[in-house]
């Protein structure tokens, strides 16, 4: 991998190729087709009883003769005999061609005769031969010379899952790892490992498990290499390098290429031994900019498909190319984002600062900086080519399994997973669902997430622990595949997320990727995703990341502004967001995202000072009405906003009378506002017929120990309340259309 005038270059030979654009691009890749035309005649090559027909112009290398050469597949060459176990190889190197190595196998050994398509490559094992053949743009060339030893043509098959108990899957610590580490061509020797890991400062590798675009054969790398490897405390960056940008190989359908891609380093990992929580690094090497659409689908569909198979996304590119595309998408939700980016920037820093990064941008443990390349050292007199790394990986797992009697204690509870979503406008600790349903969900006396589930004649289930340790209270949304997404601040002051599924709740993961929370994150869904938002630490202001069924957690993005309370989102009936905040000088902000997908500045709404968190609703007719208690505690006031941020109001709902944050939803476009009273009762306030706002109603005899929260969903229209009652309980009742209210009802508890 390289970077050659601030690009990452190609990997080749500096005398066999000539710069273009500012990259070094091999005359053999697309002159290939020509140099074997321009020489027709053959020559012979003679192995174990085989005659080979190769191009007169190729070189044939007996490998016998320098036990240091390096095995490339760069150029047209047709190496014979075993490959030298410490080959020369310069780290330029990247890209492949017609060539072929032919060398001694067992006679035991299996038969084989397969061609990888998506890596351009055929195998052949057969008669105590194994033959490595390379392709680019003419595999006729390497057909016409397996037959010309009456060798058959590979078959063309899809390779096979490796068994699960068929090799030992390495710990997750060999890919995670703070400090120094560098990369070449081929993977060095047992025994040259062990000289640098005495003598070099380094303890981390780059190995190359494969792709159509591998230059450099590599006879050492195995699984048990690797185990051995890791016992010696050596840690690992695996790499693939496919098709390139920069030699015009990715296509229309790069989307398709880049899954493709993904699904055949997988499985070479699985057979090295890299298991769940592995990152596997793409090797996109520098490309001219009109390349850059097709480089971002084909990175997307890369990091969703390597996310599929379990494994965690990387990119490694130049800070002048694929960085840069990657961190001008990063939080737009439009491509999947790699779980940890390799940026190679030749600056000699050995940290993982660039300035083209934003701010949250791969922060916490993922990312990798090439700081120097091309550069020759020896250490316990050894030496090697080499590119220099700084690491700062840990990742963790991006699948987390459910253990099998919970999954069978919760499988009850997901009966009616499938049903219809509700839109989820604004943010909440319970859902709905069409057909009745309800779901609410609170943190329990211990501090882990509790569950409570409500099924139409079935009535209430008993609460059930869901794990973790929350920090904050929990915020809940329904997908558009009808499963539900709860996420919440745990005790590290990290995001955490829990979902349903088929089999029940998924284990409380971590997303520690999206960096430390000030305060309680809170969760809108829209189009088939999930937008969060929460307050920075230590007056970072409003933070912002988006949650896309199939693409995973993009962000965090930094939106600005000086918080005073936790955000409040909600999605207008146009499709808008507004996020409103009591800022730190006592006033109403918001932002506003519009359909185009950009954000605005933050904006003072200049309503005089709050007396708590503001809490939004979305009005029929597009506009954005928002609650709050009064600056001076004993009123509850409200103000009319629209798409442009024109304000009116704000104006007074009741006076004298709340002690706790209005909570406000919306059935069939008439708004109900909650709160707790100064005398500890449940209150609400309703508009009248004539579009002003009546006195409020009491709504139960007994005191609430905690603010209440509520949920709507389409079918019903029913408002679901909940609040914590005397002696720890949850206490429930229903508001339906008419602003009837149902007896409340003990359903489960307790809460702090």
């Amino acid at each position: 991998m390289r970077s050659v005038s601030g690009l990452a270059g190609a990997r080749r030979a500096v005398p066999v190729g000539v710069a273009v654009a500012g990259m070094l691009l091999p005359t053999t890749h697309f002159g290939s087709s020509a140099a074997v035309a321009a020489h027709p005649a053959v020559q012979q090559v003679t192995y174990r009883g085989h005659s080979f027909e190769v191009p007169g112009s190729w070189r044939v290398v007996q490998l016998s003769d320098d036990r240091r050469t390096c095995v490339r597949f760069d150029r047209h060459v047709v190496y014979v005999g075993s490959p030298p176990v410490n080959q020369q190889c310069p780290s330029l190197l990247v890209g492949t061609t017609e060539a072929m190595l032919i060398a001694p196998a067992s006679r035991r050994a299996a038969p084989v005769s397969a061609e990888n398509k998506v890596a351009r490559q055929i195998t052949i094992t057969t008669e105590g031969m194994h033959i490595v053949a390379t392709f680019g743009t003419r595999p006729q060339v390497i057909d016409r010379i397996l037959a010309s030893a009456h060798l058959p043509r590979p078959v063309r098959a899809p390779a096979k899952a490796v068994p699960p108990a068929a090799v030992r899957t390495l710990p997750a610590r060999a890919t995670a790892f703070h400090g120094r580490g560098f990369d070449t061509c081929a993977a060095p020797s047992n025994a040259v490992m062990d000289a640098w890991r005495a003598h070099s400062p380094y303890r981390a590798i780059g190995i190359y498990l494969g792709g159509s675009d591998r230059a450099c054969a590599q006879p050492n790398l195995t699984a048990s290499w690797l185990r051995r490897q890791a016992g010696r405390g050596w840690h690992f960056l695996p790499l693939y390098v496919g098709p390139q940008a920069a030699f015009g190989e990715l296509t229309s359908s790069s989307a398709r290429q880049g899954t493709a891609a993904a699904t055949d380093a997988a499985q070479r990992a699985r057979r090295l031994g890299f298991g769940r929580m592995a990152p596997i690094y793409y090797d996109m090497e520098g490309y001219p900019p009109w390349q850059s659409a097709r480089v971002l689908r084909f990175l997307s569909a890369w990091s969703i498909r390597l996310r599929s198979l379990g494994f965690y996304s990387g990119v490694y590119s130049s800070a002048s190319s694929g960085v840069t595309d990657l961190s001008r998408q990063f939080g737009r939700g439009r491509y999947a984002m790699p779980d940890v980016m390799w940026d190679a920037l030749w600056n000699g820093r050995a940290t993982t600062l660039d300035p083209v990064y934003r701010p949250g941008q791969w922060t916490d443990h993922h990312r990798v900086h090439q700081y120097a390349g091309n550069v020759t050292q020896t250490f316990g007199g050894v030496r090697m080519n080499i590119d220099k790394d700084w690491l700062n990986v840990r990742v963790c797992d991006p699948h987390p399994r459910m253990t099998r009697p919970r999954a069978q204690r919760n499988a009850t509870t997901e009966r009616h997973a499938t049903a219809q979503p509700s839109v989820a406008a604004s943010p909440s600790q319970a859902v709905t669902q069409q057909g009745g349903i309800i779901d609410a969900f609170y943190r329990g006396s211990s501090g882990g997430l509790r569950h409570l589930r409500h099924e139409p004649g079935e009535g209430w289930y008993s609460p059930a622990d869901l794990g973790g340790k929350l920090e904050s209270e929990p915020s809940a949304v329904t997908l558009a595949d009808g499963r539900t997404m709860v996420i919440y601040r745990g005790t590290d002051g990290y995001l955490w997320q829990v979902r349903s599924g088929t089999a029940g709740w998924s284990q409380p993961r971590s997303l520690r990727r999206l960096g430390v929370l000030g305060g309680r994150p809170v969760a809108v869904a829209q189009q088939g995703g999930v937008d969060a938002f929460w307050k920075g630490p230590s007056g970072a202001g409003l933070s912002f990341a988006e949650y896309r069924p199939g693409l995973g957690w993009s962000g965090p993005q930094r939106l600005g502004g000086a918080l005073a309370s936790d955000p409040s989102p909600v999605i207008s009936s146009s499709g808008v967001i507004h996020v409103f905040w009591k800022g730190e000088n006592g006033n109403l902000w918001q932002v506003v995202r519009r359909p185009s997908g950009l954000w605005n500045s933050p904006q003072d709404l200049g309503t005089g000072r709050l007396g708590s968190q503001p809490q939004p609703v979305a009005r029929p007719d597009g506009k954005i009405e928002v609650f709050w208690r009064g600056g001076n505690g004993k009123d509850m006031r409200a103000a009319v906003i629209d798409a442009d941020g024109h304000r009116q109001g704000p104006y007074v709902l009741s006076g004298n009378m709340p002690l706790s944050a209005p909570t406000v939803v919306s059935a069939s476009g008439l708004v109900h506002v909650l709160f707790t009273g100064n005398d500890g009762l449940l209150w609400q306030v309703v508009p009248t017929p004539a579009g002003g706002w009546g006195p409020p109603p009491q709504l139960v005899a007994s005191k609430l120990q905690s603010p209440p929260f509520a949920a709507i969903g389409r079918g019903s229209q029913r408002i679901q309340v909940f609040w914590n009652a005397p002696r720890g309980k949850i206490r429930w009742l229903s508001i339906s259309r008419g602003s009837r209210v149902s007896s409340t009802r003990d359903i489960g508890g307790p809460m702090p």
